[in-house]
């Protein structure tokens, strides 16, 4: 059995820097700003001459994902993460409903919005009988649009598959789709 090829978005892909970096830059940055001047001079503090250029700048809101879509004819998967449920707990729910095709033509798209600059998505195979094997991994970046990378994909699959959002740590909501191109 040949595993089918893994294809990737356009949209950029998540890259992890080691906690133990993050930490030392801070504490680098944190030190910096407590060491006094070298030259032997007393440190002294600004005076506040009215408002700081920063009190004038308008406040930004983040970015709000525009909610998922209805289900299109066409749909074959998706992914939506919500923070609160009813219940006020974070979820996420995964449904497929249809099957991929190894002659069909596929387009994903979705949109998100939080404090992380992608929301990472992994497209799955999902027959019961069949170990899982993965077709397609990509990210939507959380800027509150919604992102169609106009990429027609292709599956040397047939069958289910399910679409997860893969991490959400920081998400204030998200969505991807797996739509079938006519």
């Amino acid at each position: 059995m040949t595993r089918p090829p893994r294809r990737r978005t356009r949209a950029a892909h998540l890259r992890l820097v080691p906690p133990g970096a993050i930490g030392a830059v801070l504490l680098a940055l944190g030190l910096a700003a407590c060491t006094p001047p070298s030259d032997g001079e007393p440190a002294t503090s600004p005076t506040a001459s009215g408002s700081s250029e920063s009190d004038q700048l308008p406040a930004t809101t983040p970015a709000t994902a525009p909610p998922a879509p209805a289900t299109a004819p066409g749909e074959v998967a998706r992914s939506v993460h919500v923070p609160e449920n009813a219940d006020g707990v974070p979820e996420t729910a995964d449904t497929s409903s249809d099957v991929v095709a190894t002659e069909g033509r596929y387009a994903v798209a979705g949109a998100c919005s939080g404090d992380p600059a992608e929301m990472p998505f992994t497209l799955s195979t999902a027959a019961p009988d069949q170990e899982r094997a993965t077709l397609l991994e990509g990210s939507i970046p959380c800027d509150g649009e919604v992102m169609d990378d106009g990429f027609d994909y292709q599956f040397a699959y047939d069958g289910p598959v399910q679409l997860t959002i893969t991490r959400t740590d920081g998400l204030t909501g998200g969505w991807v789709t797996l739509t079938a191109r006519s």
